[in-house]
């Protein structure tokens, strides 16, 4: 997990980006 420490910014960033728009994809989707 040391390892991570350095990527803990961007990977949560990403990670909570992803993850927000597998999110909306999924409501679109579901909605359409």
């Amino acid at each position: 997990m040391k390892l991570m420490t350095k990527r803990t910014s961007t990977t949560t960033a990403e990670v909570l980006a992803i993850f927000v728009t597998s999110l909306l994809l999924d409501e679109k989707n579901s909605v359409t």
